[in-house]
C-alpha cells in the first residue's frame, strides 16, 4: 500500500476530497520504498483478516 493509496483510502472513509500537493524531491528523501510481507506472514502464520479500508474504518470507528 503506497502513501497515496492510504490518503485515497482515508479520505473515502471520513468523504472527503483527497487533494495531493506534491514537492520537489528534499536531500534525504527516500525515493522508492517496497516492503515485503512475507517473513511477517510466515512468522504469525495467519494472513489479513480485512483488507485495508474495512480495518481503517473499524480502526476509526473504535477509537471515535
Amino acid at each position: 500500500v503506497s502513501i497515496k493509496q492510504l490518503a485515497e483510502t482515508m479520505a473515502e472513509i471520513y468523504n472527503l476530497p483527497c487533494e495531493m500537493d506534491y514537492q520537489l524531491q528534499r536531500v534525504g528523501d527516500i525515493r522508492h520504498s517496497c516492503g515485503n510481507p512475507d517473513k511477517l506472514l510466515q512468522a504469525v502464520s495467519m494472513p489479513a483478516m480485512k483488507n485495508l479500508k474495512d480495518g481503517l474504518t473499524l480502526t476509526i470507528q473504535a477509537n471515535s
